[in-house]
Order: structure tokens, then C-alpha cells, then sequence
């Protein structure tokens, strides 16, 4: 596998949520292993599209000269479990995914690692749907991104 470091930021940072996702479509819960904290530079989180599973904006990253976004990266041990990663995300393409569009797109970045060190790895951006650019999310998927952080 050319990259198999995932940084995961807002709900995929939530297990509970994950093996929730992974048991409503018969799947196995991945096995994800903790990597390092990371922080992915010069972005910040936005809010720029709908769910109707979540039912409000869904959290992503843009381009943010100065900011941060702070994370997780975790090595993904299969190819079975970046299928599962890129259904959740909705990935066009994706196995088992409905839309041929997609909602999110699996991106390669530069990360900084705990140690100030720059580290390649992939994470999930969503493709925007909002004219206005932000889609307000639901206090339900607000306590998901919230408690994945704690």
C-alpha cells in the first residue's frame, strides 16, 4: 500500500461512531492502530455540506494560511478497512457507495508530527454543496465531533 497513514480530525476521531457505521452496513469494525498526534498546517475546519444522515453540515478542511488542524493519524492495516473509511466518507466509487459523485474525496497531505517532524499521510475532504459555503451541523453530530476529540 503506497500510504497506509490516515489522519482522522472531528467524527472519525469517535470509535463508537465508526463501529456504529461499520455494524450498520455488515462490516467488520476496522482496526485502526494509533499512529501519532499530527496537526495538518495552513487549513481549518469547515462545515461546507449537507447530511441527510446527520441531518446538517458535515465537518471538512480548507486551505487556511496560518491555521491548524489538529488530529490523529492512524495506520489503516487493510485494504478492507480503507473501503469501510471511504464508504463512511461516501467516496465515489467507493464499495457499496450509492452516489457516483461522492461526498468526500480521499486527499493525500503533509502532516507535522508530535515531534515537529513532517509526515505524508491521507485524509478525507468533502466536496462542498453549500453556495454560501457552510451548512450548519446538528447539536446530534456537534456531541459526535466533540466527544471524538475528548
Amino acid at each position: 500500500m503506497l500510504n497506509d497513514l490516515c489522519f482522522a480530525y472531528g467524527s472519525n476521531l469517535n470509535f463508537v461512531d465508526l463501529a456504529d457505521h461499520a455494524r450498520k452496513h455488515g462490516r467488520p469494525i476496522p482496526q485502526l492502530e494509533f499512529y501519532c498526534r499530527a496537526t495538518l498546517p495552513d487549513h481549518c475546519l469547515s462545515f461546507p455540506r449537507y447530511s441527510v444522515g446527520r441531518k446538517g453540515g458535515v465537518l471538512s478542511v480548507k486551505q487556511a494560511l496560518g491555521c491548524t488542524v489538529e488530529g490523529v493519524l492512524f495506520k489503516v492495516k487493510t485494504e478492507e478497512d480503507w473501503n469501510l473509511l471511504d464508504l463512511k466518507e461516501n467516496v465515489a466509487g467507493a464499495n457499496g457507495s450509492k452516489s457516483a459523485k461522492g461526498s468526500y474525496t480521499r486527499s493525500p497531505v503533509t502532516l507535522i508530527d508530535q515531534y515537529g517532524r513532517l509526515i505524508s499521510g491521507q485524509t478525507y475532504i468533502a466536496i462542498p454543496d453549500s453556495p454560501e459555503g457552510h451548512v450548519p451541523p446538528s447539536e446530534d453530530y456537534l456531541e459526535v465531533v466533540h466527544s471524538g476529540y475528548r
